[in-house]
This record gives C-alpha cells, sequence and structure tokens, in this order.
C-alpha cells in the first residue's frame, strides 16, 4: 500500500493533494498538503512510546505558551497520529550564526522558557502515571566506564576528567523534571527572519531525568549557546545552573555516540565526534 492510500484509508474525507516521505529509524513522517503532518511507529518501541506520546501531548498542549503538536487524529491500531504542521524553519547552524545579538539573547530567553513552561506542565508524578520513564541516553556513568576501558591518549584524558563529574550528578535528584530530551536543530522551529523560537516539535523521547539533558544537543549548532541557554533557565526559573555541568552532559552524550559508532565500525561518525570531544572539552577547563 503506498503513502497516499495508506493516509486515504485512515482519513477518507482528506483530499490529498500532495505527500512527502520521510523516514527514520523509529518513524516514518508523511505530510500531506504542506499542511498535516502524520508520523508512523517503526518499531516496537516507538510504538509503545507513541501511546505515551499522545498522552503526553495532549495533557500538557494547552499549559505552553509556544506551539507543539496538537493531536488532531491518532489511530492507535495504525501506530499513528496527526497534526497540523508547526510553520517555522528548523534553527540550523546557518540560521543561528545570521541573527543579530540581540536575536539571539531573544531566543536563548525564548528556549529557557519553553523548558521551564514544559516542567511546570505536568509533576513528576503525573508524569510517570502517563507513562513516562527515566531516560537511557546518554549512556550512565557506570555504562560508560565499562564500554570505554579501550580508550588511549588525549580521549582517555578528557573521560577521565568528566565521568567522575558525570556521575556525581546523576545522583542529583534535586535536578530531576520531565524533559523534552531531544532538543535538536530539526525539532526546534524558529521564525527565520527573526529568531523567535515559533513551536517545538517530536516529543517522542520526552522522559524523566535531569534538566541538563535538555541542553545537551545544543553544542551542535553553538558551542556557546549551551551556556547562554542554561544562563537564561537559571534567571527565568530561579534555579542556578552551572554551565560546566550542562557540557558534561554534551560530553556524556558524545561519548555515548562514540562507543555506539564504534560497535558499528562507522569510521566517519567515530572522526567527526572526536572533533566535538575535544571542543567540549576546552568547556571543562578553569
Amino acid at each position: 500500500m503506498d503513502d497516499k492510500t495508506l493516509i486515504q484509508k485512515l482519513i477518507p474525507d482528506l483530499a490529498i493533494q500532495s505527500c512527502e516521505r520521510k523516514s527514520g529509524d523509529d518513524h516514518l513522517v508523511l505530510l500531506i498538503n504542506d499542511e498535516w503532518i502524520f508520523r508512523f511507529a517503526h518499531n516496537d518501541d516507538a510504538k509503545v512510546h507513541m501511546h505515551i506520546e499522545v498522552a503526553f501531548l495532549k495533557a500538557v498542549v494547552n499549559t505552553i505558551s509556544f506551539v507543539i503538536p496538537r493531536v488532531a487524529y491518532y489511530f492507535p491500531q495504525s501506530y499513528c497520529f496527526g497534526y497540523q504542521k508547526i510553520k517555522g524553519a528548523p534553527l540550523t547552524k546557518e540560521l543561528y550564526h545570521s541573527l543579530n545579538d540581540a536575536q539571539k539573547k531573544h531566543f536563548w530567553n525564548d528556549l529557557a522558557q519553553f523548558m521551564v513552561e514544559l516542567q511546570k506542565s505536568i509533576s513528576v508524578a503525573d508524569a510517570r502515571k502517563i507513562g513516562l520513564q527515566k531516560t537511557d541516553w546518554p549512556l550512565a556513568s557506570i555504562e560508560l566506564r565499562k564500554k570505554c576501558t579501550h580508550l588511549e591518549g588525549s580521549l582517555k584524558t578528557i573521560f577521565d576528567t568528566f565521568i567522575d563529574r558525570y556521575a556525581l550528578l546523576e545522583k542529583n535528584t534535586e535536578q530531576f523534571a520531565v524533559v523534552h530530551n531531544d532538543l535538536h536543530s530539526d525539532n526546534i522551529l524558529v521564525d527565520d527572519k527573526r529568531g523567535k523560537l515559533i513551536g517545538i516539535i517530536d516529543f517522542s523521547s520526552t522522559a524523566l531525568g535531569s534538566i541538563y539533558h535538555e541542553f545537551r544537543y545544543l553544542h551542535l549548532i553553538d558551542i556557546s549557546l549551551v551556556a547562554q541557554v542554561v544562563e537564561a533557565y537559571s534567571i527565568i526559573s530561579g534555579k542556578k545552573l552551572n554551565p560546566k555541568d550542562a557540557y558534561v552532559y554534551c560530553l556524556a552524550t558524545e561519548f555515548s555516540r562514540l562507543v555506539q559508532a564504534q560497535e558499528h565500525n562507522n569510521t566517519q561518525k567515530v572522526s567527526a565526534i572526536y572533533e566535538r570531544i575535544m571542543s567540549l572539552m576546552t568547556t571543562l577547563n578553569p
């Protein structure tokens, strides 16, 4: 069954003029008429979490001032849900660097405000009732220690420098919260002229974890963005966070990716990860 027929079978009254597809590891995403997004779960884990994601979105959609997916269609037997496309451009490196200083500062505050609103939108206890669980990525410090014994040279030095701090941060329950857990370029939608945050998409990784989880992909846009959003978050939330601790979570993510890439013998990814780790190390220096 082709994509168009699949959607037409689910929603007979929907007139389909165009259908674009994007397939990832966990989901098939269809853009219908440049207006509707439909996501289909690919694997068992994605199928289980889709029910949780839909329930979560319905619980918090009216409590957040930024646009997030508003579920309009849900077909649990087909492991699919649909929502109106959120207008906005992904926050790429190029787009971020095109912003002036005032626009960047406005964006830092917007993204921090989203994080605060998300945490206030639902309690950890109620999130657990919906089905949210503690995040399992990046790998825990104990797993990283087991899988990184082969490191040598500068990588070993960096690993030894950050891993004890990461282990201590894992034990800090004061920062435990509901986290989007996947705030990378594609999921952050902005006005491409002003840099104003419009909305956040893809809550398939939403989980319970340290607030520091929220900052761990921002270095992929700009390494200084991590510290800037941490500072804005501290001011808006009234909870003082340490930018160096956020960078520790960035390093934990990159070392987890390194383990994954080496297990799959992906030398191209290993090289790129190595460069990012070396860049991040400068953030931990006194």
